[in-house]
């Protein structure tokens, strides 16, 4: 059951009477709701159904020209509802009554990226680094594919992939050597480096899905930052190229901030302990196996994006999913219900 123009715009009425939201604002809503709900109306739900405080500021960055075309600033429009519904719902149903509430209800069901509604949310959500904020897992496993080839170590990129993602150098440099039985010259690494920066300064783009997801969390309020297995040079030039080194100011820790790296959890325990929150009331984001094992070893709950990575890799995540729009709802929800639940 999907919920109908007419209750999208009944519940419209609702924020304006009971938040004073601003008429302009409802009417920029009214004009694109049509068009909006035809073509996603999973994502629209209820309209917002009520608008909360960061509501308007989530709105602006959705509603505002962000070199993008008129539809895809549609569809970002769109999951920004969605956030907005699914974070606030248990405010939103004591304003309902009838058939507002039930079709508000049904819903929250059709968007198939809510598994339940419990009211609860994560004090801290940290995110790893690539592959998951920053789309460069290919660009690291052809820089490493060429580095160890032309060292004499031939593995193809997928390879690569396979054995060494979510891995320091220093772990993959361990790694091969024991597979192959003799010891890398000691200019791996820096070959390594270059060859990686060196794509990532061309190519790299952030990873689909993940400004939206920043948005969101910064209009809820919710405290985000980044642990990664690489350097703090990398980190530094990934998030400058992608863009988004400003949407995590100075809330980012590389390989050498800790002893051990992944699987160790000591990036996850340092990231918790530098903003202030228990382990408890984190959720890590993670892409790949050791940084699984090291969220599970941190105790914090796990989410696995399984974009990239094969979904049984990252069996021992709480949740599995598959795209960043599906993220929010996970967040905003109180998080998954088991192991592995996909």
């Amino acid at each position: 059951m999907l919920v109908g123009a007419e209750v999208l715009f009944e519940l419209l009425q609702v924020v304006q009477d009971h938040r004073g939201f601003p008429p302009e604002g409802a009417d920029h809503l009214r004009s694109g709701m049509a068009a909006l709900f035809d073509q996603v109306p999973s994502f629209v739900l209820g309209a917002a159904a009520r608008f909360f405080t960061g509501a308007k500021q989530l709105l602006g960055r959705f509603l505002r020209s962000r070199r993008s075309d008129r539809s895809q600033r549609r569809s970002r429009l769109a999951q920004a509802l969605q956030v907005i519904l699914c974070s606030h719902m248990q405010s939103i149903r004591p304003l309902l009554a009838g058939s507002a509430a039930e079709a508000l209800r049904a819903a929250t069901v059709a968007t198939g990226s809510v598994k339940g509604v419990s009211g609860a949310r994560w004090g801290l959500v940290v995110f790893d680094n690539d592959g998951v904020v920053v789309d460069s897992e290919a660009l690291a496993e052809r820089a490493m594919s060429e580095t160890l080839t032309a060292l004499g170590y031939p593995m193809t990129p997928e390879e690569c992939g396979e054995a060494f993602r979510g891995s320091t150098l220093a772990r993959t440099r361990r790694l091969v050597e024991q597979r192959r039985k003799r010891p890398l010259p000691p200019s791996f690494e820096e070959m390594m480096r270059a060859n990686i920066f060196g794509l990532i300064s061309k190519y790299l783009q952030p990873v689909p899905g993940i400004e939206m997801v920043l948005d969101c969390l910064d209009a809820a309020g919710t405290p985000f930052c980044l642990a990664s297995s690489g350097r703090r040079d990398r980190i530094r030039l990934a998030l400058e190229t992608a863009g988004l080194l400003e949407r995590f100011g100075n809330r980012w820790w590389g390989a050498e901030d800790v002893a051990e790296g992944k699987p160790a959890p000591d990036l996850f325990l340092l990231a918790a302990r530098e903003m202030g929150f228990p382990p408890s009331s984190c959720v890590v984001i993670e892409d790949a196996e050791v940084g699984v094992q090291a969220a599970r070893a941190a105790g914090m709950a796990v989410l696995g994006f399984a974009a990239r990575t094969p979904a049984e890799v990252l069996a021992g995540a709480d949740h599995i999913f598959y795209n960043m729009t599906e993220l929010p709802g996970l967040l905003f929800n109180g998080g998954p219900t088991g192991p592995g639940t996909a």
